[in-house]
């Protein structure tokens, strides 16, 4: 009769932003974690849940760790920059459409008092509301050609720390 073995495993669940999916999917693995399954988050509906579990003896342990860790951290610089790239310009099309309409506020009110100001005031109020988004998008281009080659940078330093993970693993 064949004796079987129990074997001890570590184990974790994560949420991950769906665009992101395919770099847990490929990087874990060279960290010692085998995916268990993949399933929509509950609480949030841009997020995937991936459940993971890796042999609880592996050899290592710590250093893989450790480079798991400089993954995280730099999945979450990414994520920060692609924020900060949208963030810029949301408030920047919002403040001109917010000028915009207080312009027409005040035209509308001019114009309700018999003031013929109030025509004046609407010029000001419909270029302020036609250009929000052209607005936006001058301002996300400047910040996406700013913020790309930091956001390039940290994809190479994911695979180096993938390579360094991967070689950690094969050595044992």
């Amino acid at each position: 009769m064949k004796e079987e073995v129990l074997n001890h495993y570590d184990y974790q669940d994560i949420e991950v932003k769906k665009h992101f999916k395919w770099m847990y999917l490929d990087y874990y693995p060279c960290f010692g974690w085998d995916v268990l399954e993949t399933m929509p988050s509950e609480n949030r509906k841009k997020y995937l849940h991936i459940s993971l579990r890796r042999d609880y003896d592996i050899p290592e342990k710590d250093r893989l760790t450790h480079y798991q860790s400089k993954f995280d951290n730099c999945m979450s610089e990414i994520q920060n920059l692609e924020v900060s790239m949208c963030f810029a310009p949301t408030v920047c099309a919002a403040i001109v459409g917010l000028i915009g309409i207080f312009f027409l506020m005040g035209a509308f009110s001019f114009i309700s008092a018999g003031g013929k100001v109030g025509v004046f005031l609407m010029i000001p109020a419909l270029a302020a509301l036609f250009l929000a988004y052209p607005c936006y998008l001058a301002v996300f281009h400047a910040k996406q050609k700013q913020t790309e080659p930091f956001i390039r940078e940290r994809y190479d330093e994911l695979f180096q720390i993938g390579q360094s993970a991967r070689k950690i693993l094969e050595r044992s």
